[in-house]
């Protein structure tokens, strides 16, 4: 019997990824800047940053859905099949927070900013490419129609 591939995976990773990166960005950029933030600041980051990161990482997801549809019946192996995917999406993410921020906040010298939020959607990605199952399973057979 054939795999049967959950189309909704890279939706599944995209959700999870906009909503869990901007906590570990925080996360990160508290290790950074050693920064105290109050809860009403961080509420306010937190909404920001995933109203912006839903926005921003739409092309990855399409392009990302693009790729997904024209390699998924020639990839066997459904690991490959995500390995291949989390490198894309990575990739694209990558080209994404680089054109948003500029070569100048990915210097750890002076600004890393850029930096800081790549390696959270980054992360966040490989987490939930990995966690998010792409594999359905089986169709149970019809019982009404056996009995006939």
């Amino acid at each position: 019997m054939k795999n049967r591939i959950n189309e909704f995976y890279l939706f599944k990773v995209w959700s999870l990824t906009v909503i869990t990166a901007p906590i570990l960005l925080y996360v990160l950029f508290y290790f950074d800047f050693k920064s105290q933030v109050t809860g009403s600041e961080l509420m306010g980051f937190m909404i920001i940053f995933i109203l912006a990161g839903a926005l921003y990482t739409i092309p990855t997801l399409l392009i990302s859905y693009l790729i997904f549809f024209i390699i998924k019946d020639r990839i066997i192996s459904l690991v490959r099949l995500k390995v291949i995917l989390i490198f894309v999406v990575t990739v694209l993410l990558m080209i994404t927070n680089y054109l948003i921020w500029g070569k100048y906040k990915y210097d750890i010298h002076f600004d890393d900013s850029g930096l800081m939020s790549t390696l959270a959607y980054c992360l966040a990605v490989l987490i939930f490419g990995v966690w998010c199952t792409i594999k359905l399973p089986p169709l149970l057979p019809n019982v009404s129609s056996q009995n006939n």
